[in-house]
């Protein structure tokens, strides 16, 4: 069972820390989550949540999405074998990346990948410090990062990918 108050201290820690670092921290109202946290690093954007499944500790998420019109753009001639490609080297770095916890990937009804949600590994009440927070926040955008890269190594540069969370 969860200790509201030392959730509390938790979630203002981790407020107060991010307004320290200018990552214009803003609270989200979901009512599924303790405390859900909107900011940013750089220019990306990543959440610090606690879903009520968890009672001592919270994640980093970030991820990042192809819009209607960029999929369009990136589909239309895009070779299946180097998309397949695409999806099977990001998995692998995904997963041979110690520093994250875990990894979503969306499709589209043509198997095409149009999102990726990348998790943090769990930041426990116990072992939490302003540092295990940046660090775990840069573990995230790294990985938002090098899947822009290999996106663009198989499939070629688009306007903006877009960065959400």
């Amino acid at each position: 069972m969860i200790d509201k108050d030392r959730m509390l201290e938790t979630k203002n820690k981790i407020l107060g820390w991010l307004k320290e670092e200018a990552a214009a921290p803003e609270e989200i109202n979901d009512p599924a989550m303790y405390f859900n946290i909107r900011f940013r690093t750089g220019p990306i954007l990543l959440n610090a949540f606690q879903p009520g499944t968890m009672d001592d500790s919270f994640l980093i998420l970030g991820s990042t999405s192809l819009t209607d019109e960029q999929a369009e753009v990136v589909y239309k001639n895009v070779v299946e074998e180097k998309h397949e490609t695409y999806i099977a080297d990001l998995k692998l770095m995904l997963l041979a990346n110690n520093e994250l916890g875990d990894y979503e990937m969306k499709l589209d009804a043509q198997n095409h990948l149009r999102e990726v949600r990348i998790y943090s590994r769990k930041i426990y009440y116990d072992s939490l410090t302003k540092e295990k927070l940046v660090l775990c926040s840069r573990a995230v955008v790294k990985a938002i990062t090098s899947s822009h890269v290999l996106f663009e190594k198989y499939l070629g540069k688009i306007p903006s990918l877009t960065n959400r969370s």
